[in-house]
């Protein structure tokens, strides 16, 4: 997971260069991602983008200084206290919000290659047979399109 320090969000974007992982001990080992497609920058919501600006110094989550990066259980707390600082994290997971962050802009039409970028992926294919299900109302919104197009073929087909 991204190991963001505060001076890494500004313009509302969320400027990631750096992760953290764990050790079986629950150490954080802070290193590069693993393709230099793991360093995008991120947008963020405007709503957590105010809760998030100038609040701090050193990781967003610390450990037991600011320029320590966090242990896992110090993680798994600090992340309990953003959740109650900001209700749309309210029950997510850092793998749930990177998730359900991908529908929203496959819905709203945001084109897979952008979609790939903000992910961090190098590859859509990764993207997709990763993150993207189809859902009952892709399917419906792909009948209600194919219905549109009928009228089209049906004017194409004619012969003068």
């Amino acid at each position: 997971m991204p190991a963001l320090r505060w001076d890494d969000i500004s313009g509302g974007v969320a400027h990631i260069r750096r992760v953290v992982t764990f050790s079986v001990s629950g150490k954080p080992i802070v290193g590069h991602p693993k393709t230099d497609a793991g360093k995008c920058d991120m947008p963020i919501i405007p709503e957590l983008h105010e809760v998030l600006s100038g609040r701090g110094e050193g990781y967003l989550i610390q450990g037991k200084s600011s320029d320590a990066p966090m242990c896992k259980s110090t993680f798994d707390h600090k992340w309990r206290v953003l959740q109650d600082d900001t209700t749309a994290l309210a029950g997510a997971t850092p793998n749930v919000l990177r998730y359900t962050s991908l529908k929203p802009l496959h819905r709203t039409g945001v084109d897979p290659a952008t979609q790939s970028y903000l992910m961090g992926h190098e590859d859509y294919i990764i993207t997709a047979n990763c993150y993207t299900e189809i859902e009952c109302e892709d399917i419906e919104e792909a009948r209600e399109k194919m219905n549109g197009l009928l009228p089209m073929l049906s004017v194409a087909t004619r012969k003068p």
